[in-house]
């Protein structure tokens, strides 16, 4: 069993992993891995495993339906709502632990969940820390510390639809913050109002984009919901339109090919 670790964006090194593969186990959280050039133009099996009812949570039951049914097209099995309790070595092979179903055997099992703020120098010098460890800024991207700076990935940011603390790891938005930051250090006031967390993926022959930073997001704010609010009844209703979705489109894709 052997691990990789790389930029979201090497491909380079994810193909050549992939070249001694025939399975592939995906399993993801977010948006970069399914954007992936490497699985989309790959003769490999893969199977894209995940904890959520749908891929690509920011768009709506529906939209996302047509995601699924262009995954499956291409051959790509889904297994979505498996939780991964963990992974054992089967001779050549890794099987991957799925709770209360049957685990699944592949070559490689690659994990793309997404990252954290890695913000352990701005804790250990005082700094205030926002929601999931992120570092607060006000709208001059500066800290609680005066004349001190964050912007990228690491920072919060309020979400100018809903007004509410986020995280959002963005090249845009990122970049601009940058020039900001630069603006106010050489004595401008530049201000940062907000990130919306838009965001656009090409998958195989399927553009897909959503303006919206999440769809929990969106239920929270359209029903004035605190954000640490349970809302499991409404992302339960989106997840059983999104199945019915998908049998209404796999029914489509056999008619018309």
């Amino acid at each position: 069993m052997a691990i990789l670790k790389t930029e979201y964006d090497d491909e380079g090194a994810v193909a050549h992993a992939f070249s001694y593969c025939s399975i592939i186990c995906l399993i993801f959280r977010g948006n970069s891995a399914l954007s992936s050039k490497t699985m989309c133009n790959s003769p490999i099996f893969i199977n894209v495993t995940s904890s959520q009812k749908q891929l690509l949570a920011p768009l709506d039951a529906d939209m996302a339906s047509f995601v699924h049914a262009e995954m499956r097209r291409h051959g790509v099995a889904l297994r979505l709502g498996e939780t991964v309790t963990g992974f054992r070595q089967d001779g050549v092979s890794v099987l991957t632990l799925l709770e209360g179903s049957e685990p699944l055997h592949s070559d490689m099992v690659l994990l793309a969940i997404g990252v954290t703020p890695d913000t352990h120098l701005a804790k250990d010098v005082g700094l205030e820390l926002g929601i999931r460890g992120s570092i607060a800024v006000n709208e001059r991207m500066e800290t609680s510390v005066p004349d001190i700076y964050a912007v990228g990935d690491a920072v919060e940011v309020t979400h100018f639809v809903t007004g509410q603390k986020a995280l959002i790891s963005l090249a845009g938005p990122a970049n601009k913050q940058g020039r900001i930051a630069a603006d106010n250090i050489c004595g401008g006031n530049s201000h940062f109002t907000g990130s919306q967390g838009s965001s656009v993926l090409k998958l195989f022959g399927l553009t897909a984009a959503s303006p919206v930073d999440s769809l929990e997001h969106t239920i929270r704010y359209k029903k004035n919901l605190p954000i640490n609010t349970e809302i499991e009844t409404e992302l339960k209703e989106c997840a059983d339109s999104s199945r019915e979705w998908d049998g209404k489109m796999e029914h489509l894709l056999h008619i018309i090919t």
